[in-house]
Order: structure tokens, then sequence, then C-alpha cells
């Protein structure tokens, strides 16, 4: 039993040197498959669109108000146990918030609508402009809500003008504050406590320069490694 145990600890111990080597013979090979990945990484990453992130933090006062939130909730089609922050939460992701962004600043976008409308690529309609408006600043893709575990709230927000972004979340915090006095949804009106106000990005978050060579270097070593192993084992066989 120890001798086969052996034997094929033996074979493994080979196939593993056999690897090594291959790779080294390769090594050049390996070398500028990197290095080419890494130049089109570099050209990829300098001519992509820049985005800049803005972000706020607050934090939200929860407080025993049950009759409000209950209701509330309800409209959201929230459990009717459901907190503030998780109500509060709801309404940063909900069509009714995004529409009011989108009113915000449709006249930013009025070259592109009039674009879109004459190449038919628009209905020329209030709700159907509303809806580009939300496509055009990516409400969907581009904005983030995070709790940490001590229950901090964090809103941030990707836009290719990092003054836009940070006024975007200006507007999401004003519009959140509107919404709690229109519709009671907390007996406080400031049931917000702003720790970091919508913060202007100084350099553009994406793309990650520094990231994406290292990502391409470790891809295109390890793929470039693979592919001449396996040709090699089907050069063998």
């Amino acid at each position: 039993m120890n001798s086969k145990e052996n034997n094929f600890n033996d074979d493994h111990e080979i196939d593993l040197i056999e690897v090594f080597k291959t790779i080294w013979v390769n090594k050049f090979k390996i070398l500028l498959a990197c290095f080419i990945t890494v130049v089109f990484t570099v050209i990829v990453s300098i001519n992509s669109t820049k985005l800049y992130e803005s972000y706020t933090t607050f934090h939200i006062n929860e407080e025993n108000n049950a009759s409000s939130l209950s209701s509330y909730a309800g409209m959201l089609g929230m459990n009717t146990n459901s907190n503030l922050t998780n109500i509060v939460n709801s309404l940063l992701k909900s069509t009714s918030i995004k529409k009011e962004i989108a009113k915000e600043y449709q006249n930013t976008f009025e070259k592109e609508l009039q674009k879109a409308i004459s190449k038919q690529k628009l209905i020329n309609s209030p709700e159907h402009i509303i809806n580009y408006t939300i496509n055009l600043l990516e409400l969907e893709s581009n904005i983030t809500i995070t709790k940490s575990k001590e229950g901090l709230m964090k809103l941030s927000y990707l836009s290719k003008s990092a003054e836009q972004s940070q006024q975007i979340l200006k507007s999401y915090l004003k519009l959140l504050e509107k919404f709690n006095s229109k519709l009671e949804i907390s007996a406080e009106k400031k049931f917000l406590t702003i720790i970091d106000p919508p913060i202007l990005a100084l350099n553009h978050s994406k793309p990650n320069l520094k990231l994406n060579i290292v990502l391409g270097f470790i891809v295109s070593s390890t793929l470039s490694s693979l592919f001449i192993l396996i040709r090699k084992s089907l050069n063998q066989t």
C-alpha cells in the first residue's frame, strides 16, 4: 500500500515539475502576452469615459411612530413592522423619487432629448421624456445605497460630471425631506442627520487604471500559461 502511495506521489511531483519546466521554457511567450494585454488595457482605460463618484453619509433618526410608519410601509408594499430605515431605503430606490430627479434635470439633456425625438427614438410626451431622462442619468445602475453595521446609510452616485454627481445627491437628500413632509413618514421634521454632505469628487473613480493593469496581467498570464500547458498535453497524446 505504501509503495503505491509513494508512486502516486512521485507521479504528481513529476507532473508538477514538468508544469513549471514548461512554463519556464515558454516564459517569454507568456510575458509577451502579458505585455500586449497590459498595453491594450492602458489604451482602453485612457480612452474610456471617465466617471466621477460623489457620496453622502447620513443617519436616520428612528422613533416610535407606529401608525405613520405602518401606513407608509403598506403603500410601499412592505411589512407593516418595517422600521424607518427600511422605508427610507425603499423610498431611495423607488420610481417616484427617480421621476422627481429626472424632472429636475431634464433641461440639462435638452439636446439629447430633441435629437432622440427628431430621430423618432423617443415619443414626445412628458412621461416618455421623464423615463428617457432616468435612463440618461442611469439612476437604476449608478446609484448605490449601502448600510453599515452601525446603521449609517451611504448614498453614492456615478456620473460623467463631478459637479452633476454631487448635485444629484443633494437633490436626493432634499427629496427625502420633501417626501417626509408630504407623507408624514416620520413625526420629526429633521429625521436625517447628515454626517458627510455630498462630496465633490476630485478625481475620477472609473476606470481604475492601476486595478485594470493588475487584473489584465493576472488574467493574461493565467490564460497564456493554461493555453501552453493544454497545447503541450494535446501534442503528447
